[in-house]
């Protein structure tokens, strides 16, 4: 509708950033930066401009400036769960778990049906492993909630987090089937990012369970899907991954 509205690329990109697509998300802020030339971003209201500084500094990597511009974005717009759900996000990519967590809470406390960020308290109790129970009945909820709205992406990323927890608790058979259901969803719908990152999890699973064969089937697969779409982080994941199964068989021209 408006191709110099630059909060919509700003999130577009964020949202590249998310899945993985570097060049895409590139493209983006490459349009964010030419519109601020020809606008300036005075034009922009106060919450805009702190979007836009927020998913900048992130796709910068510059991560304690975009917290600071999320944090001021919720202290705003309190009301909102997006808000504090944006800050946690933000938290967690500048390694404060507390402050992710805290927020993420606020963000339950504002909308008791945000289902995102009870996914995300699930996963951060499961990486702290401090709080089963805590780690169970919010990944739980989330599903509840997914379901309710028949959003399969949702749905998967509930199954691959349960599932890495399980692989975390040594449960492999509970891991690797959690993780087939995350991987059978996100082929359904398509998301990319998050069958590579489930096929890069059941190689890992595999190669606990003594099944080589499988985890390089697993990670030759996962390899090929994100290097054909140009998913440089997760390419370069599926390449340790790949090496580690080499280097375990004593395969060692392969693995290096």
């Amino acid at each position: 509708l408006d191709d110099k509205y630059l909060l919509a690329h700003a999130r577009l990109a964020e949202a590249w950033l998310e899945l993985d697509f570097l060049d895409r998300m590139r493209e983006e802020l490459l349009a964010v930066s030419e519109i601020e030339r020809e606008f300036g971003r005075d034009s922009l209201e106060k919450l805009d401009a702190l979007y836009v500084n927020a998913v900048t500094s992130t796709a910068q990597r510059e991560y304690p400036a975009a917290a600071a511009s999320y944090e001021e974005i919720a202290r705003l717009d309190d009301r909102r769960a997006e808000t504090h759900f944006d800050a946690g996000r933000a938290h967690e990519k500048n390694n404060n778990p507390a402050g992710a967590i805290a927020s993420y809470l606020r963000a339950t406390e504002a909308d008791r049906r945000y289902a995102p960020a009870f996914l995300r308290l699930g996963t951060l109790y499961a990486r702290q492993n401090e709080n089963p129970a805590a780690t169970f009945a919010n990944l739980e909820q989330a599903q509840r909630l997914f379901e309710a709205l028949n959003n399969a992406e949702g749905r998967a990323e509930v199954h691959y987090q349960r599932g890495f927890y399980y692989y975390t608790l040594g449960k492999i058979p509970e891991s690797r089937a959690e993780l087939e259901q995350a991987l059978k969803l996100a082929g359904e719908v398509g998301n990319q990012a998050q069958r590579v990152r489930a096929l890069l999890q059941l190689c890992a699973v595999a190669y606990k369970d003594n099944n080589s064969a499988l985890a390089e089937r697993h990670a030759r697969e996962a390899l090929e899907a994100a290097q054909a779409l140009g998913m440089e982080t997760l390419t370069a994941r599926a390449h340790v991954e790949l090496g580690g199964v080499y280097m375990a068989a004593s395969r060692y021209a392969e693995a290096e």
